[in-house]
């Protein structure tokens, strides 16, 4: 059973459809290229703008997609080993054996952090290959740094490239990008608040404290239950856009008893 929680509308519905199929939807706009405010390397001294702009919109689109990844697996790009492994959803645990386990905002910027430096290059050579009169030079590993600053997500990336045309070469080395428009650390808040709830009702789901959450926050949430004792939840932000649609972020709990609402 899934229980959808809508902030502003104060409605609770009930519903017999697993709310995982909106992050399975969700998941067909991931690489889809667009929504992100960028700041420009300078132009290169040689006539390869275009070379540049491509450059720095793996950079923006790594960053973007990195913040859909970590939202859908609880702010993580590398899940904690005490997770929800699921055949339908792979989360972390925020409330387990009576404990909180909330990452920190620190911690999801250093996660969006390794998802830059993993996938940043994959995008570049895919991008780069059409571009058949210039040589490039990649440099074997990417060194991004990632912080969350209010609701503005900003990294720095240290990624040398060498840039070969005839006689000429532009060496490339620091590129920057954030993005404006995912609540992420308003998220974090909500989500801290409700597990703070959870750990004050052991083995219990406070409906109408989820209720005030949302609403409060201006969110959406829905819960389901995967067993007697995993319960998925989905904060939905329809405050955010990434590609045209609403950001969704996913985490789990884990109760030792089988669980109540109130």
């Amino acid at each position: 059973m899934s229980v959808k929680i809508f902030g502003k509308s104060a409605q609770v519905t009930v519903f017999i459809v697993v709310a995982i199929i909106v992050v399975v939807a969700f998941g067909i706009f991931y690489f889809t290229k667009g929504n992100i405010k960028s700041v420009s390397q300078e132009p290169s001294v040689l006539s390869s703008e275009g070379i540049s702009s491509t450059i720095q919109n793996c950079v923006d689109i790594t960053l973007l997609n990195g913040l859909i990844y970590i939202g859908e697996h609880g702010g993580y790009y590398a899940l904690p080993s005490n997770s929800l492994n699921d055949e339908l959803v792979q989360t972390a645990y925020y409330y387990v054996d009576g404990r909180s386990s909330v990452p920190s905002v620190d911690e999801m910027e250093r996660q969006a952090g390794l998802y830059i430096n993993d996938n940043l290059e994959s995008c570049m050579l895919e991008d780069l290959s059409g571009y058949e009169n210039f040589d490039f030079s990649l440099a074997q590993s990417v060194q991004s740094e990632v912080s969350i600053e209010g609701d503005v997500v900003k990294t720095q990336v240290i990624y040398p490239i060498t840039i070969t045309q005839n006689d000429g070469v532009t060496n490339f080395k620091d590129f920057s990008s954030e993005v404006k428009s995912v609540r992420i650390n308003t998220i974090h808040r909500a989500v801290s608040e409700a597990t703070g709830d959870q750990l004050a009702s052991p083995n219990l789901i406070c409906a109408s404290c989820l209720l005030e959450i949302a609403e409060n926050y201006d969110l959406y949430i829905d819960f389901q239950y995967i067993d007697s004792e995993n319960v998925v939840f989905n904060v939905i932000d329809y405050q955010s856009n990434v590609y045209d649609n609403p950001y969704i972020f996913v985490y789990a709990n884990k109760y030792t008893t089988e669980v109540a609402e109130q």
